[in-house]
Parts: C-alpha cells; sequence; structure tokens
C-alpha cells in the first residue's frame, strides 16, 4: 500500500489543512525557538566582540568583519522585533527579548563604530569654550 502524503491525509481524513497545519507546526513553539536561537547567536557574538575588540587592538579586517556581522545581525533581530511588536502578538516575553538584544546590538554599533571624539578633539574643544581655563 502506497503511503499518502500530508496533503493527502488532509483530504483524505476531510481534516481542516489550515488548523492540521497549525497543529503540526506550531507556530509559537518555532518562534520561540527562533528567540532562543537568536539569544544564542548573539551572545557568542558578544563575546567574540569582547575578546577580539574591546579587549585587544583589532585590525582593519577585525573591525571590518565586526561591522559586516553586526550590521546583519541588527538587520534580523529589527525584522523579529517588528514581528513581535505587533500588538495581537501571543508572548510578550518574546518580544521584550528581542527588543532588549536590538538595544545591546545598536550599543556595541555606538561603542565601536561610533565611538565619540578623540582626547585631542576633546582638548581642542574644551580649549575653545573655555580659553582662559589652565587645562585638566
Amino acid at each position: 500500500m502506497r503511503s499518502s502524503t500530508p496533503c493527502q491525509r488532509f483530504i483524505l481524513n476531510d481534516t481542516n489543512p489550515v488548523s492540521a497545519f497549525a497543529e503540526a507546526i506550531d507556530p509559537l513553539a518555532q518562534v520561540r525557538e527562533v528567540a532562543q536561537l537568536c539569544w544564542r547567536t548573539c551572545n557568542s557574538f558578544f563575546d567574540w566582540e569582547r575578546d577580539c575588540v574591546l579587549k585587544a587592538k583589532p585590525s582593519a579586517e577585525i573591525l571590518d568583519k565586526h561591522r559586516q556581522t553586526l550590521t546583519w545581525l541588527i538587520r534580523m533581530i529589527k525584522l523579529l522585533n517588528t514581528m513581535a511588536s505587533d500588538p495581537e502578538f501571543p508572548e510578550p516575553d518574546i518580544a521584550n527579548d528581542f527588543q532588549i538584544l536590538l538595544d545591546r546590538l545598536n550599543h556595541s554599533w555606538q561603542l565601536v563604530h561610533e565611538p565619540g571624539i578623540s582626547e585631542e578633539e576633546a582638548d581642542k574643544l574644551l580649549q575653545e569654550c573655555f580659553p582662559n581655563e589652565s587645562g585638566t
């Protein structure tokens, strides 16, 4: 006897394909798994960032790799955060997780790729703003 495909079983059993698909797939369980994968991926990235970028003097190649990886992580988490931010999304904790990850990733971007001004620039600015002061 030839086995039937899942689609054929739905037809043969007169099952509602939409509800049967939802029961078989469990979209919320899939989203939970994606959220856990995102946490693991981002934490691995943060570990690498700490060891190879923040605690070291990274080469231009490492900084480029950091920028590229971080850009894609931010894009991915933004997309998932948008989905989870929907008012009808059933798991507010997952929405909160994506927002936390997005905040951490944005902080990494600012810390490494938009660090502010150099010490020399800060001294020059202080001299321009307070010309009569004797430095720090």
